[in-house]
């Protein structure tokens, strides 16, 4: 995703244009709506996932510098308390997701594709405009693969 210029609309507000990497269209957005590439007035729908407390502290700072941009854009996803602060819509939470060594990840393998598979249909239903993904390589580059087939970009 790349930001691109600030301007100001006939009402002085300040609007931004964002325009998504593989993609290739324009989405505009400003204080009182956005605009998609079909003209449309929506938010525009980002989800982020982190597995690990340093994953929570950059996406909570990815989240506020977004949302400094826009108060349009709706995050959703897994993070931790600091992105849950930020404004992240969480779908499961990273202390849920928390396990150390090979043994408890066996133990906890169901819960963890039950996970994958909720992720994956909640990205499907909301069909967001780019999956950010921090962290956690064991979880997110498989979810990854899933989601680049869906061609949203990742």
């Amino acid at each position: 995703m790349h930001f691109g210029s600030q301007f100001n609309g006939r009402n002085g507000k300040s609007h931004y244009i964002f325009k998504i990497t593989g993609i290739g269209s324009y989405l505009f957005a400003g204080t009182e709506g956005a605009l998609n590439y079909n003209g449309a007035v929506v938010k525009m729908k980002i989800t982020i996932i982190a597995g690990e407390v340093s994953g929570d502290i950059h996406g909570a700072k990815l989240i506020t510098a977004l949302s400094e941009k826009s108060d349009l854009i709706e995050i959703s996803g897994i993070g931790g308390d600091q992105m849950i602060a930020a404004g992240l819509k969480s779908i499961y939470h990273i202390r849920q997701m928390a396990f150390l060594g090979l043994s408890e990840v066996i133990r906890h393998l169901p819960f963890i594709r039950k996970v994958f598979r909720d992720v994956l249909a909640h990205i499907r239903s909301e069909k967001p405009e780019a999956v950010i993904l921090i962290d956690y390589p064991g979880f997110n580059l498989r979810l990854a693969r899933q989601i680049k087939k869906m061609d949203i970009p990742v």
